[in-house]
């Protein structure tokens, strides 16, 4: 019996987020199920990231892997 399992990976780099898939059996198996801009916020003298904005786009990525 060979059972087949998803993992999902999430990079959030500088500019954008990507939620990616993937799968192995006899070869791996990937793909983007979700991409996203990463936006950052004025805080004082500082500029961050929208931590509210990387949560809910992060979480709508894994729901979009999930129905997959």
């Amino acid at each position: 019996m060979n059972i087949i399992t998803t993992h999902i990976a999430v990079d959030i780099g500088t500019n954008s987020g990507t939620i990616v898939a993937g799968t192995a059996d006899e070869t791996i198996h990937t793909e983007e199920v979700h991409r996203f801009d990463t936006k950052r916020i004025q805080q004082g003298n500082h500029i961050v990231w929208d931590v509210d904005h990387l949560v809910r786009e992060t979480t709508i990525g894994l729901i979009r892997a999930e129905a997959e």
